[in-house]
């Protein structure tokens, strides 16, 4: 365990438990505790239990889809200080904007490695 106390908290919302169990041990690495959802549902229930230092988000949920979930955090004045890097597996400049401009701080293309995480978690987070 780090010597962060208390821990800082990253959720991590994404569908595919491959990518979310690996996103969560980066982020366990970088000594943040880990929470996780599988549907944008679960993720809001959980940013609202929690003090979450960052949104890691998929856009691709099921049901509610990520771009809800950033639309909602945006717009409660409780949770928009909360930093959101979205996840996605399409590469495209269009959406990727689309996310930057309604307020993710930063856009990842899935499937992401090691140092991407890390570095893009520790440099959001401000550590």
């Amino acid at each position: 365990m780090s010597d962060k106390t208390p821990q800082k908290k990253v959720l991590v919302i994404e569908d595919m438990e491959g990518i979310r169990k690996f996103s969560c041990h980066v982020v366990e690495l970088e000594g943040y505790e880990a929470l996780e959802a599988a549907t944008g549902e679960q993720g809001m229930e959980l940013v609202r239990e929690h003090k979450c230092a960052l949104l890691l988000l998929d856009m691709g949920l099921p049901g509610r889809d990520g771009w809800s979930v950033l639309e909602e955090v945006n717009g409660d004045g409780a949770l928009k200080e909360i930093p959101m890097v979205v996840f996605s597996t399409t590469a495209d400049e269009v959406q990727r904007r689309r996310a930057l401009d309604m307020g993710a701080a930063d856009y990842i293309v899935k499937p992401a490695g090691v140092a991407t995480l890390r570095e893009t978690i520790n440099r959001v987070v401000g550590e």
